[in-house]
């Protein structure tokens, strides 16, 4: 079920009024909204503390509640396979995990619109998505002074960018964007504009 401390934060990011209505009202709304176009989120990274693991299962459950689907390599420590396991049966139509072998890591990729990160990708990797059109989803580094979130209205940005200690940020950012996927021409330029980090 949807934390409703997510919807209320949610709900204080992108300016919605909610005076009309009841939380289980703008719950339903805020489902219905979001299953209207698969996206699929890949997750190619392996889940250990090390990779904030718990950051990416504080964010699963509310995006599948949602209508995302999620395309998991099986690689990581024995409590996150673990916990993997338990989300493939609970969400069989959204959590799909997958052996951890070179033909399942490019099918993630191949299926997916975006890779989420919870810790920093080698720039090898990045390239890589850029190069099959997959957006990265990742958190703000320093050492990736290139990497810039998209910003729609000024038609630049080439990833999306969050901050690792806030899990509301990293759900809304992926929110933010499927917001984009929906709309082609913005979603191009966003893959235009990552596919040029590499030819400079």
């Amino acid at each position: 079920m949807i934390d409703l401390a997510f919807i209320f934060w949610y709900n204080s990011q992108i300016h919605l009024n909610m005076k009309t209505k009841t939380a289980p009202e703008y719950l339903e709304e805020l489902t219905t909204q979001f299953v209207q176009k698969k996206f699929t989120i890949g997750v190619i990274l392996p889940l250990t503390e090390t990779n904030r693991s718990e950051l990416f299962f504080q964010t699963v459950e509310p995006l599948c509640d949602l209508g995302f689907t999620f395309s998991v390599l099986a690689v990581g420590d024995q409590a996150s396979q673990e916990k993997c396991f338990d989300l493939s049966q609970k969400f069989p139509d959204n959590f799909e995990l997958l052996e951890s072998i070179p033909a399942n890591r490019d099918k993630v990729v191949q299926k997916s619109q975006v890779v989420l990160f919870t810790s920093s990708p080698d720039k090898k990797v990045i390239k890589e998505l850029s190069r099959k059109g997959v957006v990265p989803i990742m958190p703000y580094d320093d050492a990736l002074i290139e990497f810039a979130s998209f910003d729609v209205q000024q038609e630049q940005g080439n990833c999306f960018l969050y901050n690792p200690e806030n899990q509301w940020e990293c759900l809304a950012t992926i929110i933010r964007a499927y917001e984009n996927f929906k709309f082609p021409y913005d979603w191009g330029n966003l893959r235009k504009n990552l596919k040029k980090v590499f030819e400079a």
